[in-house]
């Protein structure tokens, strides 16, 4: 089930996906466009249907690999270190406690949007460099809805012939994601049209007067710029896609103005949330409430 959240939850949320877009290069509108689709912004939502969980809903194989991989990035040197690959190359922590500390770290705000930017620019190289083009933000979305491979199937499909059946294409994720795949009538989608679907991202309503980008750009993103970390704390200068160098954040809390907070309530969710499922060595999705 999915939770409301008041303004002041929705303050600090934004603000730690701000924090994480600065640290990783990650775009800001990206992040917070599929925080809106996958949770609703919404820290402890977990789906019904599979391990889904958090913010941007991770399920468990792909959470440990991001952990595992980019944890130690961001102090999380002794989580990483627990999670291995078995025979199969599934990731697993031989500590039952630990792992179930290292997976409840995806209802943590901060920690999930820092693993989520990590992985978006994973799978934006990945994609980028496999299709020799850059993609989109709804591109990149689709990697994050089917994996990268799929996600590279689909946009392959889409140049080749936009018509052919999607679901002969992905079975697995036709089965369990219908609505996705499938039209009001029951009718299969083309991979044009589940293209369509997919790379949709949540959208501010026309008569707002910005995006959540330029809000975000120009007013988090400024106050971010402005802050220095002491060379005892390290500072090192990162890239945010669209705002030029960016210094990582002090321990001082990031203020959101009226503003941001106004345009930020208005964003209305998406009628569905896509959720992951743990089939298969390629993540998968669920459709379902929260």
């Amino acid at each position: 089930m999915i939770l409301s959240i008041d303004n002041a939850q929705r303050s600090e949320i934004t603000q730690s996906i701000a924090s994480a877009a600065a640290q990783t290069g990650a775009d800001f509108d990206y992040l917070m466009s599929t925080a809106m689709r996958e949770s609703s912004l919404n820290p402890s939502a977990k789906a019904r249907t599979s391990s889904a969980t958090g913010l941007y809903q991770f399920i468990e194989q792909t959470w440990l690999a991001t952990v595992d991989k980019h944890g130690p990035a961001h102090g999380l040197d002794a989580y990483a270190e627990a999670i291995t690959k078995d025979a199969k190359g599934r990731y697993v922590v031989a500590d039952k406690a630990l792992k179930q500390e290292i997976l409840a770290l995806r209802k943590d705000a901060g920690t999930s949007a820092l693993m989520a930017g990590e992985l978006a620019e994973d799978n934006r190289a990945s994609l980028e460099n496999a299709l020799g083009r850059k993609v989109t933000d709804g591109e990149l979305y689709a990697a994050h809805f089917l994996g990268v491979a799929g996600a590279e199937d689909l946009l392959r499909a889409v140049s080749r012939d936009p018509s052919c059946d999607a679901c002969t294409l992905f079975p697995a994720a036709a089965k369990s994601n219908r609505s996705i795949f499938y039209g009001t009538g029951g009718e299969a989608l083309s991979v044009g049209e589940v293209y369509a679907k997919v790379t949709k991202l949540p959208q501010v309503e026309a008569d707002q007067p910005a995006s959540v980008t330029q809000v975000a750009t120009s007013e988090v993103f400024d106050e971010l710029r402005g802050r220095a970390m002491s060379p005892e704390e390290g500072a090192q200068s990162v890239v945010v896609a669209g705002t030029g160098p960016v210094t990582p954040m002090s321990e001082q809390p990031l203020i959101l103005t009226p503003q941001v907070m106004e345009i930020l309530a208005s964003v209305q969710a998406p009628p569905e949330n896509f959720r992951q499922d743990d089939s298969g060595e390629r993540p998968q999705r669920n459709i379902g409430a929260v």
